[in-house]
């Protein structure tokens, strides 16, 4: 069995320098790829949800059934694979769920569910805007979730915090988004009174149209001559509350005279409190492709900043939630086991073995392994999350098995046949590997086929999440195997 082509063993042996730049290859390539890896909480899992909202004021639950709900309803039940659909009907607008099975495509599914949305819009009211398709995804969460709160009133701070905090953090590099939650931006309100319309006898109708068509700007386009070109752009919009005031509604009827012209907050439909007082929130959300722990560290260090500028003085901006930290404690977990994992092992290996050079080749075995793993998660398109370092801290301990039953086996054959040559001492490896290579590699497979079926089967909720627990596991131990059969006899022959 030595003596065969397929011998990974002898191969190794009788092509030593091939072996080391293969070997040095893949370890650079996995120190390399702990620098590429993208570094997440969770990995980027697509929730088969889907969330279509129509908002729709000033209206009733069962107008907006009738009018927006039930053609919505109608339209998207015709798609196909979907496995539950509900809807939730209020004052203000309408919002419809819908579960789709976990191998579905949900890019597929929201552009037809956006097709759908299209055939019936003529069915919708005129006056209904927009039909929001929401998709979900873990990669979408707050990377960082802030509370602001002061002493000092904060509900008319919108224009501070969107001017020096939310817009200086959207131009950092990495981050895609910034959400205030909490305060928003000053609206007019018309308030009508409904007695000096009905005494005026105003039509609430064409009021609507009337403001409609007297606050508008267009593109009317350009006069040009032989040396210059004039944009013509037509703007009829409002400036100021009293222009709102005095438009005419009917004959020496002004809007003012029956209405309430109002420059305010909007009604307050959510809120956060920190310490039982009134608070603001804010999301900070990254790129798909960027570093979680770079761009969480460099907003910190920006807040920080910002919380320290003399237009927030008095104003205290508390850190709610870091994933960046979750991850940095669980890699320093990873680290430290592994360090453990490898100093007890060495100690443990060398009381059996009473060999150094076998101890220390046994244990590099591991943080071989890892480099290994990290290289090919980078190629196949994972990243480096919670779930994969779960995989690798639960591997940590397999990874010297197949090491230490072949550096045992090879010890045996040399204490049963002393060699005193150097062909005499290759024998003997290659006889130590072979009585055990069947045992090794049917162990290996054994383990990595209980967690197979989480990569390559069917998803479902549960498997899609561990499916990175999985390739952590079954990429380390085949990386592990490959090294005890390769790289560890090589190494003991010299």
């Amino acid at each position: 069995m030595s003596n065969s082509k397929l011998n990974l063993t002898a191969l190794a042996i009788r092509k030593p320098v091939t072996t080391l730049m293969l070997c040095l290859t893949m370890l650079m390539m996995g120190m390399a790829a702990t620098q590429l890896l993208p570094l997440e909480k969770w990995p980027g899992i697509d929730i088969p949800e889907m969330m279509i909202s129509a908002p729709y004021q000033a209206s009733t639950p069962a107008e907006v059934e009738r009018l927006v709900t039930k053609p919505l309803e109608e339209a998207l039940a015709t798609m196909g694979g979907i496995q539950r659909l509900s809807s939730t009907s209020t004052e203000h607008g309408a919002e419809i769920g819908i579960e789709v099975e976990w191998e579905s495509s949900l890019t597929g599914k929201a552009i037809e569910a956006r097709e759908k949305i299209d055939a019936i819009r003529h069915l919708l009211p005129e006056d209904l805007q927009r039909v929001f398709v929401y998709q979900f995804s873990t990669a979408d969460m707050p990377i960082l979730t802030l509370r602001i709160s002061s002493e000092r009133e904060l509900q008319n701070s919108f224009q501070l915090l969107n001017n020096y905090l939310k817009k200086p953090l959207e131009r950092m590099q990495g981050v895609s988004k910034v959400e205030l939650y909490g305060v928003d931006q000053r609206q007019i309100s018309i308030r009508l009174l409904s007695d000096r319309v009905a005494s005026h006898n105003v039509d609430i109708l064409e009021l609507t149209q009337l403001l409609q068509s007297h606050n508008f700007t267009i593109n009317a386009g350009s006069l040009k001559s032989a040396t210059n070109s004039i944009r013509i752009s037509p703007k009829g919009e409002f400036t100021e509350l009293n222009d709102i005031r005095e438009l005419m509604v009917k004959d020496n009827v002004y809007l003012g005279d029956v209405a309430e012209v109002l420059f305010e907050q909007p009604e307050r439909v959510d809120g956060r409190h920190l310490d039982r007082s009134y608070a603001i929130g804010v999301n900070i959300f990254k790129e798909s492709s960027a570093n979680l722990v770079d761009v969480a560290g460099r907003v910190v260090i920006a807040v920080d900043e910002i919380s320290q500028s003399p237009q927030f003085s008095g104003i205290n901006i508390f850190m709610m939630e870091d994933q960046a930290k979750g991850v940095t404690d669980s890699l320093a977990d990873l680290l430290m086991a592994g360090a453990i994992g490898a100093a007890l092992s060495f100690i443990v290996l060398f009381l059996f073995l009473r060999n150094t050079t076998a101890t220390v080749l046994v244990v590099a075995s591991v943080p071989f392994s890892i480099c290994i793993t990290l290289a090919v998660m980078y190629f196949l398109g994972y990243s480096l999350n919670i779930l994969s370092m779960m995989g690798l801290l639960l591997a940590v301990g397999m990874l010297v098995d197949n090491s230490v039953v072949i550096t045992e086996s090879i010890a045996a054959e040399h204490r049963n046949n002393p060699a005193s040559t150097k062909q005499e001492k290759i024998k003997n490896i290659l006889a130590g590997v072979d009585k055990v290579s069947l045992a090794v590699m049917t162990g290996t497979l054994t383990t990595m086929i209980v967690f197979l079926p989480n990569i390559i089967g069917e998803k479902v909720e549960l498997t899609v999440f561990l499916e990175h627990v999985a390739i952590a596991i079954c990429i380390s131990l085949a990386a592990s195997l490959l090294i005890a059969k390769t790289l560890l006899p090589l190494c003991l022959s010299r």
